[in-house]
């Protein structure tokens, strides 16, 4: 059985905490077309219905003589900052259904509480709560039916110029007149430039033969090779 001072809490942290009233005050959506702009539209209406949802929350608590406890957004919200209201509002539904299966849940921990009697008022919040949940969901996911068809045909010319420029084979253009030669890549062979030296030939090319009256080379020795004894040494003197 849970108290109703943690009920209370869990219910100011279902209504502060939503999705909507996150991309409202923080996710800075831009607008760049008309489909961006009727999705803001709504939002900043179900954002207006919201604040009287908060502020019942937040009576509830002080009611209770309680102090607020601290909330923090869940943290794949910020996956969305800067995003389109057409990208948010691809989201919503699911947000949405997922913040009012917790209220459900919510709600049922409170009505089995031993202090039900207390929380009339927190009861009746948390059904509403639920309802906005669900009919925002719905209305966000018919307003993104209709101008979805927009930003499909909106993104289309830009993905089909992409494909086309993927698809087409780099084309092999000639020198600018008066330009220098493109040097040959490493490995190929390059012919000396007039009057240059030879180049040396690398290491285990066959050597020329000494000069005329250059002593010989002495021979390596034949056989195994002879360690030298280690010298004798004296014994000690005797004492």
């Amino acid at each position: 059985m849970r108290r109703k001072e943690d009920l209370l809490q869990d219910l100011l942290t279902l209504v502060v905490n939503s999705y909507g009233a996150y991309m409202m005050t923080a996710a800075a959506m831009p607008c760049y077309d008309d489909a961006d702009k009727k999705l803001m539209a709504l939002f900043k209406e179900l954002s207006v219905r919201e604040k009287s949802y908060v502020e019942r929350a937040y009576d509830a608590v002080f009611a209770a003589g309680l102090r607020p406890a601290a909330h923090t957004a869940p943290l794949h919200f910020a996956q969305l900052n800067f995003c389109r209201p057409t990208q948010v509002a691809s989201r919503w539904m699911t947000e949405s259904s997922r913040e009012a299966s917790e209220g459900r849940v919510l709600l049922a921990a409170m009505k089995a509480s031993s202090d039900s009697g207390a929380l009339t008022q927190a009861i009746r919040l948390c059904e509403d709560v639920i309802a906005l949940r669900e009919e925002s969901g719905r209305l966000v996911s018919k307003r993104y039916d209709e101008v979805k068809p927009k930003v499909a045909a909106a993104a289309a010319p830009a993905a089909k110029a992409a494909g086309a420029a993927a698809a087409k084979p780099a084309a092999s253009m000639p020198p600018p007149p008066g330009a220098a030669a493109m040097p040959k890549p490493p490995g190929a062979s390059m012919p000396p430039p007039p009057g240059a030296p030879a180049m040396p030939k690398p290491p285990g090319a066959a050597m020329p033969p000494p000069p005329a009256g250059a002593p010989a080379m002495p021979k390596p020795p034949s056989g195994p090779a002879v360690m030298p004894k280690p010298p004798v040494m004296p014994p000690p003197p005797k004492s």
